[in-house]
């Protein structure tokens, strides 16, 4: 079992299921990364968006848990400041 403690003022963390996962999927796929960035949502005010791509955006954080690269749109980043991203399966 590994212990992780939480830290608020990261700009986003995944946890280990989300770091397996996204390796999972960037597997094979040299070079590539997940981006997150958000988008307007009607009356929620905000969606997340993950996407794959080649490189990072310009002024983008750039943060690496283990193989998963992660880019942070600058422009997300306030609004997801302390996020932590998680997988979960239902069913």
């Amino acid at each position: 079992m590994v212990a992780t403690t939480f830290d608020p003022t990261a700009a986003v963390s995944l946890t280990l299921a989300a770091q397996r996962y996204f390796a999972t999927k960037l597997a094979g796929q040299a070079g590539k990364l997940i981006r997150v960035s958000t988008k307007a949502s009607g009356c929620t005010g905000f969606a997340y968006v993950l996407d794959m791509v080649e490189q990072a955006q310009e002024g983008d954080q750039l943060l690496t848990f283990g193989d998963v690269a992660l880019a942070v749109d600058p422009a997300a980043l306030e609004l997801i400041q302390g996020t932590e991203i998680d997988l979960v399966k239902d069913g």
